[in-house]
């Protein structure tokens, strides 16, 4: 896997392999295939085939499922974002209940809805009816909106491109095998 044995498949990849029927890999055309959504703390470049986050999976529970390294299915729900949409999924853990922290993600979600994203949050306890209830409120809010977007996938021209991986890192992440 791509990601090596510090990282992890999220996002539709990880659902689908958790047997998420909705989920299939495909764009909104029906024919398009969507890059597999990875993390991991390291920067990848992205490929045709996978989009990588870099994001720290310190303290996250990390799955084998189907053979591969997927985050939980919480995880994996909050990092798909709806680029048609413009709803986007956050997970609050434990960490979100101190009161610096929590004021950083109303800020955060402010900020969001101001570029014309629609934030919703799963919580720990939270089952598939109040986690899919949030995400079509999200949805719902979303389409009513009169906050033109501004915001783009594509990086900034003035990001800086990512390092190159040597040949040794490359090998490295090509022999890994799932156990």
């Amino acid at each position: 896997m791509r990601c090596g044995d510090d990282g992890a498949v999220t996002g539709w990849a990880a659902l689908r392999l958790y047997r998420a029927g909705f989920f299939d890999g495909l764009a909104n055309d029906g024919r398009t295939r969507l890059p597999v959504p990875l993390v991991t703390p390291r920067k990848l470049s992205d490929t045709a085939e996978s989009i990588t986050s870099r994001v720290s999976l310190e303290g996250h529970r990390i799955w084998l499922v189907q053979g591969i390294r997927c985050v939980g299915v919480e995880r994996a729900v909050v990092d798909e974002i709806w680029p048609e949409t413009g709803v986007a999924g956050e997970y609050d853990g434990a960490l979100h209940r101190d009161r610096s922290r929590h004021r950083t993600d109303v800020a955060r979600s402010e900020l969001m809805r101001g570029h014309g994203v629609e934030p919703f949050v799963i919580v720990a306890g939270d089952g598939p009816e109040v986690q899919i209830a949030r995400m079509v409120a999200a949805r719902e809010r979303a389409a009513a909106r009169s906050v033109p977007r501004s915001w783009t996938l594509e990086p900034p021209a003035w990001a800086p491109e990512p390092p190159a991986l040597s040949l040794d890192d490359e090998l490295e992440i090509r022999r890994w095998v799932p156990d």
